[in-house]
């Protein structure tokens, strides 16, 4: 069966697997192609080199590669050799025995410090996946629920839930493994799969970057960090009327040089497709600022949400509640009582937006301000309030101000019942901004029946039975 037919069964035997890479330095390389560099882990070259060349490399241990870190860059994983040879920065692991990497220019590896994000395994229960080629160790006690929202009023600014990974430490088998290893700023993987189903079709469900470390005589916990907290590094910035996704690519690239706009690192169809939709933005920082507050600004001037997949891609969104739904929640899905909350503090009646900001901060109207009173009237006479809002923004012109207010106005000008639902893991890829058609029903008679909603929140909770909570806003 495959992971999607596990899913739609009522009854199923989920598996949680944690994978905490440590890194190990490695030398052993040789050259089987223009800047591509294999090791094996068995030392067996008698098929490339000279069979007494093998003397100068020895057998290693281990039995599986998370990662790999190429002098800080984070290679990508591709699923070929093949691959290796067409994609820069690119590694082929083929899951016993041999490892391909690419380095930055197809330099050879003599040039950096490479270290391998050597796997290691633990879930609930002391297992053995199928086909993989390690024992998962049963020390997990929890995981973090794996939370991502956004505000309703704040479009830029999606958050993550903070969370931690908690093992079993009553043997001290971890009582010196943050002075033993090198582990601070891996790679951590909570995969999702099930008895029966092949280690190589488990789903990446959360990929993140190992902080603190706290250890107990009973316990250690794994602190966990988001990927776009990498992009903190203080920058200084400044575009003239440029592509607002053009802007963000320049940034991450001003940040860090080796992350290229290329399908290695970006969600290019995604990409291509919010960038002909968003407008351009004129920034001209005096002060330093991180690199991610900057992004996140940008994004809350053109109506959009700067994002990663699960493979650690960058990708945007733009917010359109008018776009189809992806599908529909069925009531029989929902696994709790319908609650709906209406409020009128998120009613807003005029927008001020402002643009073409002046680089001299120091001036107290170095802003320029469009105001939108279009809908006050028809906001007091259904809502009795008044309520104007600023939205500081990059954008370059009156024209992009009007465009986005008159946006800002239509999401924001009437109440919006927000819900959570309860539901199956199958629903594990739902996303951030997605539409989807919501039975919100009583157990056995209609309620509001069959309502268009918008997903605000997601919280996987893997730490019983797998579930997700979805905030949703009815369109």
């Amino acid at each position: 069966m495959t992971f999607s037919e596990y899913l739609q069964l009522s009854v199923s035997s989920p598996r949680i697997l944690v994978e905490i890479d440590i890194a190990l330095p490695n030398v052993q390389w040789v050259n089987i192609g223009a800047g591509i560099w294999w090791l094996a882990v068995d030392a067996d070259y008698s098929a490339f080199i000279d069979a007494t060349l093998d003397d100068n490399f020895s057998a290693q241990t281990f039995v599986n590669i998370g990662s790999v870190i190429c002098s800080g860059i984070n290679l990508v994983s591709v699923s070929s050799l093949a691959l290796v040879s067409t994609t820069a920065q690119s590694y082929y692991w083929d899951g016993s025995n041999n490892l391909y990497v690419r380095c930055p220019n197809s330099d050879e590896p003599g040039l950096f410090n490479i270290t391998l994000g050597i796997v290691y395994g633990y879930s609930f229960d002391e297992f053995i996946p199928v086909g993989a080629n390690q024992t998962y160790e049963g020390r997990l006690i929890s995981i973090p629920r794996l939370t991502k929202s956004r505000d309703p009023l704040y479009f830029g600014r999606i958050s993550f839930g903070g969370g931690s990974i908690v093992l079993i430490n009553n043997d001290g088998a971890f009582d010196t493994f943050a002075i033993d290893n090198d582990v601070y700023g891996n790679e951590c993987r909570i995969k999702l799969g099930f008895d029966g189903l092949a280690y190589s079709d488990y789903v990446i469900l959360y990929k993140s970057y190992i902080g603190q470390l706290e250890i107990s005589e009973n316990e250690m916990v794994v602190n966990l960090d988001d990927k776009r907290k990498q992009l903190s590094r203080p920058i200084t910035y400044s575009c003239a009327n440029k592509n607002a996704l053009d802007a963000i690519v320049e940034i991450i690239q001003q940040s860090y040089s080796y992350i290229t706009y290329s399908s290695v690192f970006y969600d290019t169809t995604a990409w291509e497709a919010a960038k002909v939709l968003v407008d351009n933005v004129t920034i001209n920082m005096q002060q330093p600022k991180p690199a991610n507050d900057v992004i996140q600004d940008i994004c809350a001037s053109v109506f959009g949400m700067f994002d990663t997949l699960t493979d650690n891609r960058f990708t945007f969104r733009i917010i359109d509640t008018s776009a189809t739904a992806e599908s529909t929640i069925i009531s029989t899905d929902i696994m709790n009582k319908i609650r709906v909350s209406y409020d009128p503090g998120e009613v807003i009646s005029s927008v001020r937006v402002s643009y073409d900001i002046d680089g001299d901060v120091e001036s107290s109207n170095y802003r320029t301000w469009l105001t939108d009173t279009s809908e006050e009237t028809a906001v007091w006479t259904k809502y009795k309030t008044y309520n104007q809002k600023d939205f500081e923004t990059w954008l370059a012109d009156s024209a992009a101000a009007q465009s986005l207010a008159t946006k800002l106005i239509a999401y924001v000008k009437d109440i919006h019942g927000i819900t959570r639902i309860t539901v199956p893991i199958k629903y594990y890829d739902v996303e951030i901004t997605d539409t989807y058609n919501v039975q919100l029903n009583r157990e056995n008679s209609t309620m509001l029946g069959t309502k268009k909603c918008e997903v605000l929140g997601k919280s996987i909770n893997l730490n019983s039975v797998p579930t997700i909570d979805l905030d949703m806003r009815i369109v």
